[in-house]
């Protein structure tokens, strides 16, 4: 029976405070994965689908592929299609009225696109678990959101570590480069020391080959430079 307000009825749904019910659902009807569930749900995680009622409506979120939609969607309470309904868990009530419940939404549409749901990061759970906390009543049940939380921090440990890794590569990979040209500055300095040096050593060869040549290399070669009157033994071919 619905409460009355100055002589009119008023629907028990629409009344306030406003009952805040959580829908939890497996997230399949796959008989396997309701077993697994079954043995989940105890120690406190498990695969499951949920959604809120207010004012008479259960509210949800879904995966769409069009950017302009909305991924938020209501359906009659505990009927949801393509999933095995579970259990009720009484969130509480709110004090906000229909008409701000219904701007809430509208709001929260426009930042719940479907495009932007995620399998561990962002779905119908995370929605649930937001809504909620909009309405005053509070976090849903941790072992709700477990599972995809699980997952999701495997994920960003994966994606940390892969990062590292990538990481020193590029390090590694830097400093082989680095060493490489400085190995390549100090062969190529000391080729040009070297070449250098041997070319000293041939101008100074030839300097002296050149001074030996004026300067006596007769006497050097045959023993003599010249005979007596002067003249030299050498006779060079000019």
């Amino acid at each position: 029976m619905g409460n009355r307000i100055c002589g009119a009825e008023v629907p028990e749904a629409l009344s306030l405070p406003a009952s805040v019910i959580l829908h939890v659902y497996d997230v399949t009807t796959n008989l396997d994965v309701v077993a697994i569930n079954r043995v989940l749900r105890p120690i406190g995680s498990g695969a499951f689908h949920c959604g809120v009622e207010v004012y008479g409506k259960e509210w949800s979120f879904r995966r769409s592929s069009n950017s302009e939609n909305t991924g938020i969607f209501w359906v009659q309470p505990q009927s949801c299609p393509g999933a095995s309904y579970c259990e009720a868990v009484a969130m509480g009530s709110t004090s906000m009225p229909h008409d701000k419940v219904s701007k809430l939404l509208t709001a929260m549409s426009r930042e719940w696109l479907g495009n932007s749901y995620s399998l561990l990061k962002r779905n119908c759970c995370h929605f649930c678990d937001q809504l909620c906390k909009q309405l005053g009543v509070g976090a849903i049940p941790s072992w709700v959101t477990h599972l995809a939380k699980t997952g999701a921090a495997i994920i960003d440990e994966g994606l940390a570590a892969e990062d590292k890794i990538m990481a020193l590569d590029k390090h590694v990979t830097q400093e082989v480069k680095n060493l490489d040209h400085r190995m390549t500055d100090c062969v190529t300095k000391l080729d040009r020391k070297v070449t250098k040096g041997v070319l000293e050593v041939d101008r100074q060869m030839a300097s002296w080959f050149m001074g030996s040549v004026s300067c006596g290399t007769e006497a050097f070669l045959f023993g003599e430079s010249a005979r007596e009157d002067g003249t030299s033994k050498v006779q060079w071919i000019p």
